[in-house]
């Protein structure tokens, strides 16, 4: 003879349901964002133009990371989009840090923020360089490079 549950054990409306994990998780705050950053950002004003397959422009990279950037711009570029950057040092005579290929993984309005995919080994040791020697930020400062 099969197993029978009757229905009524089944569909009790007067018990407590599990909330869904969303609903019993508070959101992240900008703290606990920054936390799980796997490299430090700094805030920056460096011009930088870019280009990709479906656009081109210019900009200035606002955060910078050994891993990354955000960047404000005019041209909205979309996520997924990759580009190749250029951007300019100030301070050290026209210099610019060259990455060979970046991925948008994130954009809103005129920012969006690049994932460096490849970057010569050379030009990796400069960015680390350069965020390793960086001031470091305020915690107002950190506060708004997670936005």
């Amino acid at each position: 003879m099969p197993w029978h549950m009757p229905c009524s054990f089944l569909h009790r409306s007067n018990e407590k349901r599990a909330k869904p994990v969303s609903e019993q998780v508070a959101p992240l705050s900008r703290e606990v964002v920054m936390e799980m950053r796997s490299k430090p950002r700094i805030p920056v004003q460096f011009p930088i133009s870019f280009s990709g397959d479906q656009v081109a422009g210019r900009g200035t990279v606002i955060n910078l990371s050994a891993g990354g950037a955000g960047i404000e711009s005019d041209k909205n570029v979309q996520k997924g989009t990759f580009l190749d950057l250029h951007v300019h040092l100030p301070g050290h005579e026209g210099t610019i840090l060259e990455v060979d290929l970046a991925a948008v993984r994130w954009a809103a309005g005129n920012r969006f923020g690049v994932e460096f995919l490849r970057i010569r080994t050379e030009e990796q040791q400069r960015l680390n360089q350069l965020v390793r020697n960086a001031p470091r930020p305020s915690q107002a400062a950190v506060e708004s490079i997670a936005l």
